[in-house]
């Protein structure tokens, strides 16, 4: 298929209110085998998109299907003030293998973050941790962000990389910088029997006075530092983890 289209209002022809909305959590990994089937080649072009509040626009898909893999490369599309440049790709799609490579010129992540009249709830030391979710994950890729603003703390530079397989999840390299300082590390997560936790960071020459004022509105502080940890953990439960910390910092 070759599909060229001047410009798309989804709103028109999606739902509002889901007709699953009601329905109970379903757990069961998500099933993709219907896929085996597809056998496809084609480019999809869009020139403007609504969908909800968000509005984009120079949208490219190509989609190669064969029965045995499914790929989206390349995936570019202007979203609001970001420009993506993507592919995706599935395989095994009885248990699924996802992967990715996502580059993103800037992002203000909280445009997209639903806030909360209410205020959260307070986990307790027997709130369970639930990570089962990561023994069904196999995915891997990795993203980059140029600027990025996440719970009000601006970032440069973002690298992000993923691999999940059998439990267990790696985030490596973790890195960016900020407040004219920079950050790398890498975070660790078993999930195989009880959830354990390992986090690295590092941090260099972060002006704090900017980065308190931003992330917490509080200009107490000022002048540059660093700070390092190295930290691991283990647990079923909140109270579990706290009480299992260990490490420095």
């Amino acid at each position: 298929f070759d599909l060229d289209l001047d410009q798309i209002n989804a709103d028109r022809y999606v739902s509002q209110t889901p007709a699953n909305a009601n329905a109970p959590k379903d757990d069961k990994p998500l099933d993709l085998t219907a896929l085996k089937a597809l056998n496809a080649d084609g480019s999809l072009r869009i020139g403007a998109l609504k969908f909800g509040k968000i509005q984009s626009s120079n949208i490219r898909i190509d989609l190669k299907a064969d029965g045995e893999k499914l790929s989206l490369s390349p995936l570019a599309a202007k979203v609001d003030d970001s420009q993506i440049q993507a592919s995706l790709g599935i395989a095994r799609f009885a248990d699924p293998i996802y992967s990715f490579n996502v580059t993103i010129d800037k992002l203000d992540a909280d445009r997209y973050i639903t806030k909360s009249d209410k205020p959260a709830a307070k986990s307790t030391g027997d709130t369970p941790i639930d990570l089962s979710a990561l023994k069904k994950l196999n995915a891997s890729g990795e993203a980059k962000i140029g600027w990025l603003k996440l719970a009000n703390v601006k970032t440069s530079n973002v690298h992000v990389g993923v691999k999940a397989e059998g439990g267990i999840a790696q985030i490596a390299p973790f890195s960016a910088d900020l407040y004219q300082g920079s950050m790398a590390g890498n975070l660790k997560v078993d999930a195989r029997s009880t959830p354990s936790i390992a986090f690295k960071q590092e941090m260099k020459n972060i002006a704090v006075g900017p980065l308190l004022v931003d992330a917490i509105n509080n200009d107490m502080l000022d002048g540059k530092g660093n700070l390092n940890l190295d930290v691991t953990t283990q647990g079923a439960t909140v109270g579990a983890l706290k009480k299992g910390l260990t490490g420095t910092a």
